[in-house]
């Protein structure tokens, strides 16, 4: 996966890794948004997801969104 956002500085409260496969939530913020520039028109999808830490605050959660995604609410919302 090669994020949008990339494996740069925190971005809306996430850090990314440089592998681009673990994300880490800093700051107070509850609702955050990463999108990564796989696009996908048909078929069958797979993805694993291994919260190693969670404090009890917020709601996980992941799914997939159009680019134009509110960045700063909850993913569905």
């Amino acid at each position: 996966m090669n994020p949008l956002s990339g494996p740069a500085p925190p971005i809306n409260g996430l850090k990314l890794s440089s592998d681009g496969c673990t994300i880490s939530a800093q700051g107070d913020l509850e609702d955050r948004v990463l999108l990564g520039d796989v696009c996908f028109s048909e078929g069958i999808h797979y993805w694993e997801w291994n919260v190693e830490q969670y404090d009890g605050k917020g709601q996980p959660s992941f799914g997939i969104a159009l680019a134009q995604v509110s960045k700063d609410k909850m993913l569905g919302k």
